[in-house]
């Protein structure tokens, strides 16, 4: 059996897991606890429980709470009991329950305590007022926790904690829930909708999940926050095994999701957007998602856009590696519409504070969009208090950088220590304003710039600056600094970089033919195996500037072309929709068939179609404005064919809070195979004119999906 925190992810579609393609710690870490599990599940003997009914709406405390049939009535009944290793709580979907749920506990490494749903439905909903949290679980170990929903909560929504000094929680997985309106003003970070947070010092977590969480709407500060220890620091104890995955986070005061002072963290395939919305400065500034105090952490495959920040001197960004990391990696991800940066590394607090960070192969596009911000830059390095950053990598990196404010690109106002290789290499940018580097060290002068693709696409002449002395050309610049010796001041030849400008929209960010850009990058040692879309990387060779490889091998766009099949399917909330009554409503269609058995997450594996539904759910939230309609189809996958049941399937949408993407079943599998579905996740994109405009096999990440509806919408709005 997969073990969920391992990270494992799904196959690529260039062949073969992701794990073997992770770096070495990832591998063994996944190794050393599959074998731990798997000797503790021989060794051990199973463990049998009880499972208790809860259904606010019918039920009574009276009853004996071990059926369907005679269940409990509140949550006091609940709180009462003290369960034991393998008993469930499940409460009755369509019913609501208020105040608090403290239910007592540990499981054990045989079997963990559930806490989930039955039923058909609605969400079950645990609605907490003003009470501190709608569900808590503290000193506790061993529990799962699916297929809830909760509101209110003052200062929490779902708050994991303890008290006992030195102290290990261990494997607490949030499955499946949906968590908003938490209300209250913030007085400190760990505050919010889900929060794990230990009290006592020493206190640490272990064999952390949070998976498929979807959590809106609070005044409180965070999102997901995760303390891995309580009171860490560079050389305190730290939790381990702790990941986000599958998540969206909207409308929160301060951060999206974090996860601090931990090993072995992981955050992928997530949507966080409207973070910082809080007017409140005291706690701090925030950004969409970002580590602190994490060594040997992934933050991959994500979207962050529309963050901002109650101060106005920075952050309000979309991704950081903060200080006292050690070995973090950013790879893969997208940002847009931010107030602030991209991506940061910061360093405080002391001589070697952030340590090996690399950040690759993401893509950037309309940040910096405060005009009040103090400090920007799409790439943004600072240090402060005596920290340093050691071996910080930026390389092949797409920016198109159009800020509110002149501001430049890459910002570079650090301490460096020279003990490692810092630079900035094979990355374009693309600028509306003609700051392209500012290279300011505050130590140890070591920072290097080289194979990076400049290009201005305004008046005038682009302009870099080192220690307050201003070079109008890359010429100059090279000739005067010894900096930049094998960049290109030139057109990278991007496919409609500027997606936001309703004259040139925006399809791919990938490189067109004769574009400078290709096979004059550095071939750095350990650059992974693919690019931001999937396409794999040369072993040696030339490696193309920027987030594309140029390659045809690998890719999972396949095209259009030809008409879309007619369907009529029925919807998981009833009634029936049908291509040809869309298309009349709406400018397009975004079609994407699932595998509808994985995104009921019973087993917790790594999915393919448990990502993309991530992905949708941002699609719908961006353009269905703009006339894009996006539904997905359960459709039979594997050698069974098995396809979700209809209950499973009206679950289904509420579990994945499906409010705007309509959910269709294929149940036998006649739509797949109009559409020529061998495997799954397969998407289309359908013009109003009933024609394929795109298709993608496999898995697509929010930016390539993003790049064509806007462009779609765009061009059928001139139509």
């Amino acid at each position: 059996m997969e073990h969920p925190t391992g990270f494992r992810h799904f196959s690529s579609k260039t062949g073969g897991s992701l794990l073997t393609k992770s770096p070495l710690w990832i591998r063994r870490c996944t190794l050393l606890v599959s074998i731990s599990i798997v000797l503790a599940c021989v060794a051990l003997p199973p463990a049998f429980g009880t499972d208790y009914y809860l259904n606010c709406k019918s039920g009574n405390n009276l009853n004996s709470g071990t059926s369907a049939a005679n269940p409990w009535k509140t949550l006091s009944r609940v709180n009462r009991m003290v369960f034991h290793p393998g008993d469930s709580i499940l409460l009755a979907r369509g019913s609501a329950c208020y105040g608090e749920l403290r239910p007592q506990g540990s499981g054990n490494v045989r079997a963990v305590i559930t806490l989930s749903a039955y039923g058909t439905g609605m969400l079950p909903l645990i609605s907490a007022g003003h009470h501190q949290a709608a569900i808590e679980l503290k000193n506790q170990s061993y529990w799962r926790v699916s297929h809830i929903e909760t509101k209110g909560g003052d200062p929490y929504g779902i708050w994991i904690t303890g008290d006992q000094p030195n102290s290990v929680m261990r494997h607490i997985y949030l499955n499946q829930v949906v968590v908003h309106d938490v209300t209250g003003t913030p007085a400190r970070k760990d505050s919010g909708l889900i929060v794990f947070h230990p009290q006592a010092k020493g206190e640490r977590f272990e064999d952390i999940l949070v998976d498929g969480a979807t959590v809106f709407r609070t005044t409180q500060w965070a999102g997901i926050y995760i303390d891995g220890a309580r009171f860490a620091g560079p050389t305190g104890p730290k939790g381990k095994n702790i990941t986000v995955r599958y998540s969206t986070v909207h409308d929160v005061g301060g951060d999206g999701i974090v996860i601090f002072a931990a090993k072995h963290a992981l955050i992928e395939n997530s949507v966080a957007y409207r973070i910082g919305l809080t007017r409140v400065t005291r706690v701090g500034t925030p950004n969409a998602i970002w580590n602190w105090d994490c060594d040997h952490c992934v933050v991959q495959y994500n979207e962050a856009y529309d963050t901002h920040t109650p101060g106005n001197l920075h952050d309000g960004a979309a991704y950081d590696s903060d200080y006292f990391n050690n070995d973090v990696t950013i790879q893969y991800n997208y940002a847009h519409d931010a107030d602030g940066y991209c991506v940061a590394v910061f360093g405080a607090d002391g001589k070697g504070t952030n340590v090996n960070t690399v950040i690759r192969y993401n893509v950037c596009s309309h940040d910096g969009q405060s005009a009040t911000l103090a400090y920007q830059g799409d790439f943004f390095l600072y240090t402060w208090k005596g920290g340093t950053i050691r071996h910080a990598l930026i390389y092949n990196n797409t920016s198109y950088w159009n800020p509110s404010r002149r501001a430049y690109a890459l910002v570079a106002n650090a301490a460096f220590d020279p003990d490692g290789l810092n630079g900035f290499f094979n990355n374009i940018i693309y600028s509306s304003v003609p700051e392209m580097e500012d290279d300011e060290p505050l130590a140890a002068d070591v920072f290097k710039m080289d194979h990076n693709v400049f290009w201005y696409t305004g008046k005038g002449s682009p302009e870099w600056r080192k220690k307050g002395t201003m070079f109008a050309s890359l010429a100059a610049w090279q000739h005067a600094i010894g900096q930049d010796l094998h960049s290109q001041y030139a057109d990278p030849m991007l496919e409609d970089p500027t997606f936001h400008s309703l004259a040139r929209p925006s399809h791919q960010f990938t490189l067109l033919p004769g574009s400078p850009a290709e096979g004059h990058g550095r071939n750095l040692r350990g650059m992974g195996k693919h690019d931001f879309f999937g396409n794999p990387l040369p072993v040696t060779g030339p490696i193309d500037i920027g987030a594309n490889q140029v390659t045809k091998a690998g890719s999972s766009l396949v095209g259009g072309g030809g008409r879309a099949p007619q369907f009529n399917l029925q919807t998981a909330r009833g009634g029936c929709l049908n291509l040809h009554g869309l298309l009349r409503d709406h400018r397009a269609v975004l079609v994407s068939f699932l595998d509808s058995s994985s995104l009921l997450r019973t087993q917790l594996q790594a999915s393919p179609s448990a990502a993309q539904i991530v992905v949708l759910k941002s699609m719908s939230q961006q353009y269905r404005s703009r006339g894009i309609a996006v539904l997905i189809v359960g459709a039979p996958y594997g050698r069974s064919g098995q396809v979700a049941s209809r209950r499973q399937f009206i679950n289904l949408a509420f579990d994945w809070n499906l409010r705007h993407v309509s959910a269709l079943r294929d149940a036998a599998g006649i739509t797949a195979r109009k559409y020529s579905v061998v495997n799954l996740p397969a998407t289309f994109l359908i013009g109003q004119n009933g024609k394929i405009l795109r298709r993608w096999n496999g898995y697509v990440a929010p930016a390539p999906l993003s790049f064509a509806l806007a462009e779609e919408s765009v061009s059928a709005r001139h139509k």
